[in-house]
């Protein structure tokens, strides 16, 4: 018997090809478990299930987004904060409405996390309003403002 066919002889588990082969699939199972897990702890809170209802409040909101313009409606918020202390808000709008509301509401909305969202009352002081909440985290936020009736609204980011 020669070298060669001694090396030959060697049982499968200790040849490097048939771990390799057998680590791929492992691999693969091991990482969809792991994918399974993140889907059941965090499940996805953007995925909504009647769409018919989706489709009426966009008309809605489009009905509200048309008087806003109609009325000639513009909004400035200005964010004042200090580290760690609350968030102050003031919002300066021009527009042609016959009185300007006293309370507005301005809602901020994170793209992702619904747990980040905040409701802010807006109260009217002279030709602005104010309104303060504690410290928000960083990041991005939709803006809307709309007064207490909802009958039109002003959007940003």
């Amino acid at each position: 018997m020669t070298l060669q066919q001694q090396k030959d002889v060697q049982p499968w588990y200790r040849q490097f090809w048939p771990w390799f082969l057998i680590a791929l699939p492992a691999t693969a199972v091991v990482a969809s478990l792991w994918t399974v897990s993140v889907a059941v702890r965090s499940p996805n809170a953007l995925v909504v299930d009647d769409y018919g209802k989706i489709g009426i409040a966009t008309d809605k909101k489009k009905q509200r987004d048309e008087l806003a313009a109609a009325l000639n409606l513009e909004g400035t918020l200005q964010i004042h904060s200090a580290e760690g202390s609350e968030v102050v808000f003031m919002l300066s709008m021009t527009g042609d409405y016959d009185s300007p509301p006293e309370i507005l509401m301005l809602n901020l909305s994170h793209p992702t996390l619904q747990h980040l969202d905040r409701s802010v009352e807006l109260r009217r002081l002279g030709n602005a309003w104010e309104g303060s909440t504690p410290p928000l985290p960083d990041g991005r936020y939709y803006i809307l403002v709309e007064p207490e009736d909802a009958s039109w609204r002003l959007t940003g980011e």
